[in-house]
């Protein structure tokens, strides 16, 4: 999208320096005969984008970049180091990376991986602690 937004600004900078030319031009030869030159300078306007163009250029984006096998590999891959999915050691075992913040805010996975067997069962066990914190909340009500 941002590709398509420059190429429209740049198209609309190549007519706005073709205007800024000719009103140098007419100036330039409106001093060389002695005459008033009452014309504005001409302003830089790119065209703002409409919402049909706006919709069109999301959908084209949707379409054909982030449709790509490219991208799907690079979001698993991000997914994996973050520990969402699970990734595969070099003999197949999965493993869920566990993903420890930083301080400073960069990016990375730090810490052991995390069998496939200890995140079933603390989905398990969360689910049961959901369970009676949502039942024991009802009774409640």
């Amino acid at each position: 999208m941002r590709r398509l937004r420059a190429d429209t600004v740049y198209d609309a900078l190549q007519v706005f320096r073709n205007r800024l030319l000719d009103y140098y031009a007419l100036k330039g030869r409106a001093v060389e005969r002695g005459e008033k030159f009452n014309e504005g300078v001409p302003r830089l306007k790119p065209p703002k984008p409409t919402y049909k163009e706006a919709i069109a250029s999301t959908l084209s984006v949707i379409k054909n970049k982030l449709s790509t096998p490219e991208f799907a590999k690079s979001l698993e891959r991000t997914f994996q180091k973050v520990g969402l999915i699970e990734s595969y050691a070099s003999d197949g075992t999965p493993y869920y990376t566990k993903f420890q913040s930083r301080k400073n805010g960069s990016f990375g996975a730090d810490g052991e991986n995390v069998k496939r067997e200890d995140i079933e069962s603390l989905k398990e066990n969360s689910m049961v602690a959901y369970l009676v914190a949502y039942s024991s909340r009802k009774k409640k009500m």
